[in-house]
């Protein structure tokens, strides 16, 4: 009866003279929190020996390094954050030193401050971020598919290295989406995709997105705006491709339905260069305003013989017409005969047929009778 409460006496002394030391035999505690992490909201609880809650604590527990971090939930063991964390602002990772005093002044280790070592992790909570707010570039039409047309941009994400930084490049979906595309989406480089005509578009916008690779995925993006620019593909065109000429006047020829002209097929407003050739084209002479005169006279009655337009720095773009020269007099009536009536009651002066006539001559035509048959 004397021993056992001897005994019992010695256990108590050991569990007392372990008050403040950390569990297991640590130097120190290391913590791992979230850079979202709300202030007020626990971080940790500390494996310290002792009890801290009830009426007579073993120990208490207060932050004397840090405390405008994080501070004790009085009566326990909780450690509370007090202020919010941004590890991309360079809050990677924090001390606090927490005091234990223990209420057993005889124990070993009646006071001990513990080193608490806090590692911020990072948060995906930053989307990528483009170099400007837009960009535009100017590109020539007809690029072969796989031509690098812009590379000058970059995106980059303020969260820490790893995947929530991990950034890749592509192009949104949209109308003109199909024309240009980033082949490599961990390279921000666009390239043509698919033909570009001058002709058919000659402004269009795209949409460069950056996406990041955390949990939950963060994007960002900016228009891409693209002018194209007209090449020298297209040889010049006639606005007809057949013209007639029945008179000379001055010597220069009468063109129908309408003078001679030709066209840069681009656009560029290339300068154009006439000339002739062909049957008797030796006789004429086209200037730079695509008038024919006639250099070798006489002119030809009849003659058919062609037109070219050319490029006049790039000759092998060209065009050709036909002129069809006919100088020959002809008049022809509507019908070949015409036949009538007449009765002796008819007065004089009444109008008994109305014929027409057409020439090939621009000119004023005179009609008389000849003679006439008479049927019984």
């Amino acid at each position: 009866m004397i021993i056992r409460p001897a005994f019992l006496t010695f256990l108590l002394l050991i569990k007392a003279s372990f008050s403040c030391l950390l569990e297991n035999g640590r130097s120190a505690v290391y913590l791992s929190v979230a850079e979202d992490v709300k202030p007020g909201e626990v971080i940790g609880h500390l494996p310290i020996e002792g009890k801290t809650d009830g009426a007579k604590p073993d120990i208490q527990l207060r932050v004397v390094k840090g405390d405008d971090i994080a501070h004790i939930v009085p009566g326990s063991k909780d450690l509370v954050i007090e202020k919010e964390l941004d590890r991309d602002e360079g809050q990677g990772k924090f001390e606090l030193v927490v005091e234990c005093t223990a209420q057993n002044l005889d124990s070993d280790f009646s006071q001990l401050n513990i080193s608490v070592f806090v590692t911020v992790q990072d948060v995906n909570d930053n989307a990528p971020e483009f170099d400007a707010p837009e960009y535009n570039i100017t590109i020539k039409e007809e690029l072969p598919i796989g031509t690098i047309v812009f590379a000058d941009f970059e995106a980059t994400d303020r969260d820490q290295p790893g995947p929530n930084s991990f950034v890749l490049y592509s192009i949104a979906p949209g109308p003109q989406a199909d024309l240009l595309e980033i082949a490599d989406p961990f390279r921000p480089v666009v390239t043509v995709k698919n033909r570009i005509d001058y002709e058919k578009i000659r402004k269009f916008d795209v949409t460069l997105e950056a996406r990041d690779q955390g949990e939950p995925s963060l994007s960002s993006s900016v228009p891409l705006h693209v002018t194209v620019e007209d090449v020298n593909d297209r040889p010049p065109y006639f606005k007809r491709q057949y013209y007639t000429c029945r008179t000379i006047k001055n010597d220069v020829l009468v063109v129908e339905p309408e003078p001679i002209s030709a066209r840069d097929g681009d656009e560029l407003d290339d300068d154009i260069e006439y000339g002739v050739f062909g049957e008797f084209s030796n006789h004429f002479y086209i200037d730079r305003d695509a008038k024919i005169t006639v250099k070798l006279p006489p002119a030809p009655p009849r003659a058919t013989f062609f037109v070219y337009a050319r490029e006049k720095n790039n000759p092998e773009k060209n065009a050709t017409a036909i002129v069809s020269l006919n100088l020959e007099k002809s008049i022809r009536f509507e019908y070949d005969s015409y036949s009538l009536k007449i009765t002796p009651a008819m007065p004089l002066h009444t109008v008994l047929l109305t014929v027409k006539a057409f020439s090939n001559q621009v000119c004023y035509l005179v009609y008389n009778v000849l003679h006439f048959h008479t049927v019984h």
